[in-house]
């Protein structure tokens, strides 16, 4: 895996997680669950039932302020989709047995290390020079992805196709291409999310604008700071740390893209590492790797988001009303 898609993923998952350069949340960047409010449920005396006063309940759950919720959503919606799957192939005239969510989230990190645990951090840090390179490049001595093919059982999918004849293997994945499409587009058709993004983008940036020049905001994050200087290491924010390291790591891409790392570059790279590692550590000790694990965060967010919602609750009902029409 190239160290480009390693950073896009990491990236994605920190886009998911945070907001702005430090880490704040967008509780809109994820589908609606099943719960949402529907605009044209009502009160028994006829009267609309008032809004959620937050993001998540209204849109649905934020990987950031509760990353299980949003996990649950994501496995139980590729759940339908891969039974549109399995009725979509059986229309064919073709056998489809589904995939389990599980198996389509590899990552290139120890899949025994849950992602944003304390083993995850120690190990990885911030995931920036340690998923960068191939393991199988830099060895035991150094942190790196895992390249290795897997030696998994082949899917009964792959084994079905196999037995078929050349041509229906052909045919086989014809349908499961055009059933692949139905399926994706019948999941995004209800992604409430994405059109809320889209209708609100200006709104929502302004919100978080006025998080980020909220005093209490800045507060918040110089007591991160503080705390993380207490255990003698510097950090100003997550954005400062990875483009520092960055700076670090772009002379030695071409060494290491060689697959031959000299004893001078070894020792540079075990160096960003540790650092890496050692300021990540002390950022999550202090509640300040994702401002979503801040108590202080999450409070000053929910104030802000009441805000939000109760100054565009038409437009929200208006909105809301049309995706449930």
């Amino acid at each position: 895996m190239p160290h480009r898609l390693v950073t896009l993923i990491l990236t994605l998952c920190v886009i998911a997680a945070a907001c702005g350069d430090d880490g704040g949340d967008d509780p809109a960047a994820d589908p609606a669950d099943d719960t949402t409010t529907s605009t044209t449920e009502v009160e028994a005396d006829g009267a609309e039932e008032p809004l959620p006063d937050n993001l998540a309940d209204l849109v649905g759950p934020s990987p950031g302020l509760d990353p299980g919720a949003a996990q649950q959503w994501y496995l139980d919606r590729e759940v339908e989709r891969q039974e549109a799957l399995v009725a979509c192939m059986d229309e064919a005239g073709f056998e489809y047995v589904p995939v389990d969510p599980a198996e389509l989230s590899e990552s290139p990190w120890d899949a025994d290390i849950p992602w944003e645990s304390d083993e995850w951090v120690a190990t990885y840090g911030f995931g920036a020079s340690t998923l960068r390179y191939p393991s199988s490049v830099l060895g035991p001595d150094l942190v790196g992805y895992d390249d290795q093919p897997d030696d998994a059982e082949p899917h009964p999918n792959q084994v079905y196709v196999q037995g078929l004849p050349e041509d229906e293997q052909e045919a086989w994945s014809a349908a499961r291409t055009d059933c692949d499409a139905r399926a994706w587009q019948d999941s995004q058709s209800e992604n409430l999310a994405a059109a809320f993004n889209e209708r609100f983008a200006d709104e929502l940036a302004a919100m978080y604008d006025a998080v980020r020049d909220d005093p209490r905001y800045q507060q918040i994050l110089e007591d991160v700071r503080a705390c993380v200087r207490e255990t003698g290491v510097e950090y100003v924010d997550h954005e400062t740390t990875l483009n520092a390291i960055e700076e670090r790591l772009a002379p030695l891409d071409p060494v290491i893209a060689d697959g031959t790392l000299d004893e001078a570059t070894r020792a540079e790279l075990a160096a960003i590492q540790q650092e890496e590692i050692a300021v990540a550590t002390a950022v999550a000790d202090c509640d300040g790797r994702f401002l979503s694990d801040n108590p202080d965060y999450q409070a000053l967010l929910a104030e802000h988001e009441a805000e939000f919602i109760a100054e565009h609750e038409d437009q929200l009902r208006d909105f809301l009303s049309q995706a449930d029409a």
